[in-house]
């Protein structure tokens, strides 16, 4: 697994992705892979504020993911929103 952690003015987004062989210690047999987004903040925060940096934080994590995926997946996703 990698680890990657984004900094923005108002919260952070921790990303792992990669892959876990779940039938260890036997080999590779499924093609699994994982991608996995965090988001947080490091101090408190206005609960009045909680909506919109939600919203922000719900907004980026999208844009991220669409970012990470190939297009035969994209079609998948879109093929199952119909």
């Amino acid at each position: 697994m990698g680890t990657i952690v984004y900094n923005y003015d108002d919260f952070l987004i921790k990303f792992q992705y990669g892959m876990y062989n779940s039938e260890f210690p036997n080999p590779i047999s499924k093609r699994e892979f994982v991608l996995d987004y965090d988001c947080y903040t490091k101090e408190p925060r206005d609960f009045n504020e909680t909506f919109t940096l939600l919203n922000n934080m719900h907004n980026l994590v999208k844009i991220k993911f669409k970012e990470s995926i190939g297009s035969k997946i994209k079609e998948i996703i879109e093929e199952d929103s119909l």
